[in-house]
């Protein structure tokens, strides 16, 4: 399997497994107010978030990093809005802004990430070398 479909694929399973937690992790906590349960969907939105702009990065290697931290937030952030109203219609509560904020901040810590980590991890996170050998 390439390494555009692996990543894609695990960008899948994040988000199926985050409308899970969403779904029924909140149940658990009390309710989409609980403090544990923001904490661990803004976690896990970081994840998605960071496999994201790793899938971005191998599929559009020439955008450049400018371009490709805007189509990440900007697609993330309306899978988590578009997340939280499956929720809210699925099991009839208040539409929680909230827990899309915090879902939010996940993205936009992972937007920021690569310029906190070292440079091999962004390296292979972002498929640089790859995009950088041929030229």
């Amino acid at each position: 399997m390439p390494a555009p479909a692996r990543w894609t694929t695990t960008a899948v399973f994040c988000w199926c497994a985050l409308l899970l937690w969403h779904g029924f992790g909140a149940v658990r906590f009390g309710g989409d107010s609980s403090v544990v349960f923001r904490a661990v969907y803004g976690f896990g939105y970081f994840i998605f978030g960071a496999v994201v702009l790793g899938v971005i990065a191998r599929l559009w290697p020439q955008m450049g990093a400018p371009l490709w931290r805007p189509l990440m937030l900007a697609s993330t952030a309306g899978l988590a809005l578009l997340q939280v109203w499956l929720v809210h219609v699925s099991r009839a509560v208040p539409l929680s802004l909230d827990t899309w904020m915090a879902a939010l901040l996940g993205i936009a810590i992972a937007a920021i990430a690569p310029r906190l980590f070292p440079s091999a991890w962004v390296r292979y996170w972002l498929a640089m070398e790859r995009s950088t050998r041929g030229k």
